[in-house]
């Protein structure tokens, strides 16, 4: 598989039947997020849902990641990923917490069409579709630097690093 030719191609009505097939839930808003080489919506969802495993719905709503081919092929991958996710929110840290689909399993692999140039090549590929709650913010990069901001930073940055010891 070429390099380029690894980014999912999900279009919303795509996105809306993952979340109702692998998640039980039902979308009600929904917004692409930016992303490099996964794709990402931001889903807010119904109140009613047919998921034994969410006790109680994300006020904020949820991120439903549908990871690139490459990365969903490696072993191990999700579950490093949200057993960091979970240990940073035990350490006191917030970040997003995986979700458990309707199989009881935090991601599942699924055969989505890739985007290659924004043109879908031949045939869908293998990509791990996770959904993690959301965590509202701004990006980094809308910003301004100033002293309390770099602190901050700082701050977090030194209770990452007492989280990961």
């Amino acid at each position: 598989m070429e390099i380029g030719i690894i980014k999912p191609n999900i279009s919303e009505e795509l996105a809306v039947d993952l979340a109702r097939r692998l998640y039980g839930l039902e979308v009600i808003e929904m917004k692409k997020m930016v992303s490099f080489d996964d794709q990402n919506f931001h889903i807010k969802v119904a109140k009613e849902h047919h998921n034994p495993y969410i006790s109680q719905l994300s006020e904020d709503g949820y991120t439903l990641k549908i990871t690139n081919a490459i990365r969903s092929a490696m072993e191990g991958n999700f579950d490093s990923i949200h057993s960091a996710l979970l240990h940073l929110n035990k350490k006191g840290i917030r970040a997003p917490l995986p979700i458990q689909n309707l199989e009881g399993k935090t991601w599942k692999l699924e055969k989505v069409p890739l985007l290659n140039e924004e043109v879908n090549i031949s045939g869908p590929k293998l990509c791990g579709v996770h959904l993690l709650t959301f965590i509202p913010g701004v990006p980094v990069s809308t910003v301004e630097y100033t002293t309390d901001v770099l602190y901050q930073w700082g701050f977090l940055l030194a209770k990452f690093h007492n989280a990961v010891q």
